[in-house]
C-alpha cells in the first residue's frame, strides 16, 4: 500500500481533530502540525494550552516571524515527513497547515492531496491563518455538520478515494 500525505485545513472547531482520530481506527497515521514546536515553546514560557484569540494571534504572528527568520516551520515539516516515510508502520500522515503559500509548496514537495473539513457553525477568528483558510482550491472538501457516526462514514469515504482502504 502507498504512502499517503493529506494536507488537512478548516476554520477552529470544525472537526479537524474529530476526523484524524476515526481516520485512525482505519489506518496507521501520524498526525503533525505546522504549529507544533511553535506550541512546545508557548508551553515552556508558562502558556495553558487554551487557545483564545490572542494565543490563535500570537501562535500566527511567531510562525510567520520564524518563517522568515529560518523557515524554521517548514524545516520542521521535512522532518517529519521524512521520519514518516522511513516509518513502515505508518501509511497516512495528516499535515496541519492554515497558509495557502505553505499549503502549495508542502503539495509540491511531499506529494500531498488537501482536505478542508468544514462546519455551518463557524467561530470567527481575527487571525491571520483563521482568515486565509478559504483562500486555497482543496483536493477535497468535507461538511461535518452532522453525527460522529456521519463523519465516520465520510471518513472511510475519503480513504477509500485516495487509496488506503482495500
Amino acid at each position: 500500500m502507498e504512502k499517503r500525505v493529506v494536507i488537512i485545513n478548516g476554520y477552529a472547531e470544525s472537526g479537524k481533530d474529530s476526523f484524524v482520530e476515526l481516520a485512525k481506527e482505519f489506518v496507521q497515521l501520524k498526525n503533525y502540525s505546522s504549529v507544533d514546536e511553535i506550541k512546545e515553546f508557548l508551553y515552556q514560557i508558562g502558556w495553558n494550552g487554551k487557545k483564545d484569540n490572542k494565543t490563535r494571534e500570537f501562535i500566527c504572528e511567531l510562525k510567520r516571524m520564524l518563517t522568515a527568520y529560518n523557515d524554521y516551520p517548514f524545516e520542521c515539516l521535512k522532518k517529519e515527513y521524512e521520519a514518516f516515510k522511513r516509518d513502515s508502520t505508518y501509511v497516512l500522515l495528516f499535515l496541519h497547515i492554515r497558509e495557502p503559500e505553505e499549503i502549495k509548496r508542502a503539495v509540491r514537495e511531499f506529494k500531498a492531496v488537501t482536505l478542508l473539513i468544514m462546519r455551518e457553525k463557524r467561530n470567527i477568528y481575527t487571525n491571520s491563518g483563521d482568515a486565509n483558510v478559504d483562500n486555497y482550491k482543496y483536493d477535497y472538501v468535507i461538511e461535518n455538520n452532522g453525527s460522529k457516526m456521519e463523519l465516520c462514514s465520510k471518513v472511510k469515504k475519503f480513504l477509500d478515494e485516495i487509496g488506503l482502504l482495500i
